[in-house]
């Protein structure tokens, strides 16, 4: 497909995504993510890429359309992948699984641990050193 680029589409892990991803793994249980892409049978394995791919640019066109109302959906098909070659498949399915990975990431803590408020507070207050953005 000449003018297909996996750019004009969004992928995004939300709790709606993550509800249906759970449906596919083992149990319900999405901890057992890997395991659905871990089956040997091909086709079985090409499919829960695709499912993959569908549920988090899904996502992704639900969240835009919930901050946008205005937002026209760029909604992958099913039929469209399956007329991908297979790089641009595999192209396709890595980009949103990097995506899976990526927002599946904790980036703060809550709350910072005892020992960490103590070193901010006694770096803070070390003698000769300074906060002054100016020079």
């Amino acid at each position: 497909m000449e003018n297909f680029k996996i750019t004009d589409y969004a992928f995004e892990r939300t709790v709606w995504a993550n509800m249906q991803l759970a449906k596919l793994c083992p149990g319900g249980n999405i901890s057992n993510f890997t395991k659905i892409l871990e089956d040997e049978d091909t086709s079985k394995q090409l499919n829960s890429m695709i499912d993959i791919a569908l549920i988090l640019n899904e996502a992704a066109e639900k969240k835009a359309c919930f901050l946008d109302s205005t937002h026209e959906k760029k909604l992958l098909s099913r039929e469209l992948l399956l007329n991908l070659d297979e790089q641009t498949l595999s192209d396709t399915c890595l980009t949103a699984l990097g995506i899976y990975q990526e927002d599946g990431k904790i980036t703060v803590d809550a709350e910072p641990k005892k020992e960490e408020v103590e070193e901010i507070e006694s770096e803070s207050t070390t003698a000769g050193s300074s906060t002054s953005a100016i020079n």
